[in-house]
Protein backbone atom coordinates (compact mmCIF):
# COMPACT_ATOMS: atom_id res chain seq x y z
CA UNK A 1 0.00 0.00 0.00
CA UNK A 2 2.85 2.41 0.73
CA UNK A 3 4.33 1.88 -2.72
CA UNK A 4 1.07 2.98 -4.33
CA UNK A 5 0.87 6.05 -2.08
CA UNK A 6 4.46 6.95 -2.94
CA UNK A 7 3.88 6.74 -6.69
CA UNK A 8 0.77 8.91 -6.36
CA UNK A 9 2.76 11.51 -4.47
CA UNK A 10 5.47 11.32 -7.11
CA UNK A 11 2.91 11.87 -9.90
CA UNK A 12 1.44 14.87 -8.07
CA UNK A 13 4.90 16.39 -7.63
CA UNK A 14 5.79 15.69 -11.27
CA UNK A 15 2.57 17.32 -12.50
CA UNK A 16 3.14 20.29 -10.22
CA UNK A 17 6.68 20.77 -11.50
CA UNK A 18 5.57 20.50 -15.12
CA UNK A 19 2.78 23.01 -14.51
CA UNK A 20 5.19 25.43 -12.84
CA UNK A 21 7.64 25.12 -15.72
CA UNK A 22 4.91 25.78 -18.27
CA UNK A 23 3.64 28.79 -16.33
CA UNK A 24 7.18 30.08 -15.91
CA UNK A 25 7.80 29.78 -19.64
CA UNK A 26 4.56 31.58 -20.44
CA UNK A 27 5.43 34.36 -18.01
CA UNK A 28 8.91 34.73 -19.49
CA UNK A 29 7.46 34.97 -23.00
CA UNK A 30 4.95 37.59 -21.84
CA UNK A 31 7.65 39.67 -20.17
CA UNK A 32 9.86 39.47 -23.26
CA UNK A 33 7.04 40.82 -25.44
CA UNK A 34 6.22 43.55 -22.91
CA UNK A 35 9.85 44.66 -22.76
CA UNK A 36 9.84 45.42 -26.48
CA UNK A 37 6.92 47.84 -26.09
CA UNK A 38 7.82 51.25 -24.71
CA UNK A 39 5.54 54.11 -23.80
CA UNK A 40 6.07 57.56 -25.41
CA UNK A 41 8.06 58.86 -22.44
CA UNK A 42 10.51 55.96 -22.64
CA UNK A 43 10.89 56.53 -26.38
CA UNK A 44 11.65 60.24 -25.83
CA UNK A 45 14.08 59.52 -22.99
CA UNK A 46 15.96 57.05 -25.18
CA UNK A 47 16.77 59.75 -27.73
CA UNK A 48 20.25 61.32 -27.64
CA UNK A 49 20.44 64.52 -25.66
CA UNK A 50 22.00 67.91 -26.22
CA UNK A 51 23.63 70.52 -24.02
CA UNK A 52 22.04 73.45 -25.89
CA UNK A 53 19.63 74.06 -23.00
CA UNK A 54 22.40 74.65 -20.45
CA UNK A 55 23.04 78.21 -19.33
CA UNK A 56 26.37 79.75 -20.24
CA UNK A 57 26.56 81.93 -17.13
CA UNK A 58 24.06 80.79 -14.47
CA UNK A 59 25.36 83.31 -11.91
CA UNK A 60 24.28 86.18 -14.16
CA UNK A 61 20.74 84.85 -14.38
CA UNK A 62 20.56 84.31 -10.63
CA UNK A 63 21.80 87.82 -9.85
CA UNK A 64 19.34 89.53 -12.20
CA UNK A 65 16.39 87.48 -11.02
CA UNK A 66 17.09 88.31 -7.38
CA UNK A 67 17.64 92.00 -7.91
CA UNK A 68 15.05 94.57 -6.93
CA UNK A 69 15.51 96.72 -10.01
CA UNK A 70 12.26 97.80 -11.67
CA UNK A 71 11.56 96.83 -15.24
CA UNK A 72 11.61 99.46 -17.97
CA UNK A 73 8.62 101.84 -17.65
CA UNK A 74 7.64 100.21 -14.33
CA UNK A 75 6.57 102.32 -11.37
CA UNK A 76 7.81 101.30 -7.94
CA UNK A 77 5.52 101.98 -5.01
CA UNK A 78 6.26 101.57 -1.34
CA UNK A 79 4.34 98.97 0.64
CA UNK A 80 4.62 100.92 3.91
Amino acid sequence: MEIFAGSTTLRVWARSIILLLLLGGALAAFQASAIGQQNPIQVENARPGTTDWQLLNPAEVASTSLSSRPLQDETVTSLS
